[in-house]
């Protein structure tokens, strides 16, 4: 179980079991993304967090990070304008089959809107693996 804890402003991970929840262990993943979403297999995650692409804006934008080996999660990376905009994106959710993410978009009238992309979006952000 992955959860935001908004009074600590921290991630956190608890395994289940049969008997309930484990030890809860907080984390945190820079640039300071909250809200994630992991897939079913828990080898992604989908976050929102402050822009980092370092254009003064103030918005918050989707960003995806990939497990690594040690079972540590890798720095996020912006999904890019093919989700991003001058917006706020929040609010990821995949597709039940895992082929589309949906997110939320908070436009400049100040309505909310959905919008949605393939998961490939993610895919090709993943790391090659070495072999």
């Amino acid at each position: 179980l992955y959860y935001f804890n908004i009074s600590k402003r921290k991630n956190s991970y608890a395994a289940y079991s049969n008997d309930g929840l484990l030890e809860v262990t907080e984390f945190e993943i820079e640039p300071g993304v909250f809200h994630l979403l992991t897939s079913p297999n828990e080898d992604y995650f989908v976050a929102h967090g402050p822009n980092d692409e370092g254009d003064g804006r103030e918005d918050n934008d989707l960003y995806v990070s990939f497990k690594e080996q040690d079972g540590n999660w890798a720095k996020p990376i912006n999904l890019g304008s093919a989700v991003n905009s001058n917006f706020n994106e929040a609010v990821p959710t995949l597709s039940p089959d895992g082929k589309f993410l949906f997110f939320a978009r908070r436009e400049e009238d100040g309505t909310e809107n959905i919008y949605w992309v393939s998961t490939d979006v993610i895919e090709r952000l993943r790391p090659k693996n070495e072999n």
